[in-house]
């Protein structure tokens, strides 16, 4: 499960905190999703620095639905990009896909769902969070279900017109920095989107699947929309 939390920092006598991401299900000294924020009570007054908009980003699209539901959350591009700054042999072979704004491949996604689905912590469920991106991992996906004799309940479109994802996006950019956000990466996000990405809609809402969620406002109003269309779905 996600949780927001303070991360102690610094020496015994001159501690200062980071406001970070973590997955609960792993140590409390493992790596960070992401920073959020911090806490330096050595400054007078103490300093506090909060990026509201990545933690409604957080509250928003997982840990409040990880919480309201007590389902652990997995999100891809926060696994990969934490793999990136780790340089592991995952992101290593993610890294350059990411930068340029593409999608990692079919494999190395189906790869991690895999991994994931087999954690005991998901034995009651799991909610994933940007995948599937392809027909194909879609497919790899209900393959991966069937083998473990589980099924997939409903997946939730976010509905964000493309001004207002670039608006999100060129914010973060000029809060993290991130070579993802770069106007040309974005560019090319948004086109594998609509070429690859877009086309899952129609698959999963041929199978019954796909709930929409207008997501444009305030998070407290789009989690009550996603909270509503669950109820009626009865997941």
């Amino acid at each position: 499960m996600l949780k927001i939390r303070l991360r102690r920092m610094g020496a015994t006598n001159k501690a200062f905190y980071r406001l970070i991401v973590s997955d609960s299900r792993k140590a409390t000294s493992s790596a960070a999703l992401e920073e959020v924020g911090t806490y330096d009570p050595r400054q007078d007054p103490p300093r506090i620095l909060i990026d509201r908009p990545r933690i409604d980003f957080w509250v928003g699209q997982g840990a409040l639905l990880s919480e309201s539901m007590g389902l652990p959350t997995f999100a891809t591009g926060n696994l990969l990009r934490d793999a990136v700054s780790r340089g592991t042999p995952l992101g290593l072979q993610a890294r350059a896909v990411m930068e340029a704004g593409k999608l990692v491949s079919d494999d190395i996604i189906l790869g991690v769902i895999r991994d994931e689905l087999d954690r005991p912590a998901a034995a009651g469920g799991v909610i994933f969070d940007g995948v599937v991106r392809t027909i194909p991992q879609a497919e790899g996906m209900e393959r991966l279900l069937a083998d473990r004799g589980r099924k997939l309940n409903a997946v939730l479109f976010f509905d964000v017109p493309d001004a207002e994802i670039i608006g999100r996006i060129e914010r973060r950019r000029g809060i993290e920095g991130r070579p993802d956000d770069d106007p040309a990466a974005v560019a090319t996000r948004l086109q594998s989107y609509r070429d690859q990405t877009a086309p899952v809609l129609a698959w999963y809402e041929s199978r019954g699947n796909l709930i929409r969620i207008p997501a444009v406002g305030p998070v407290d109003d789009i989690a009550t929309r996603v909270r509503r269309a669950l109820a009626l779905q009865g997941t």
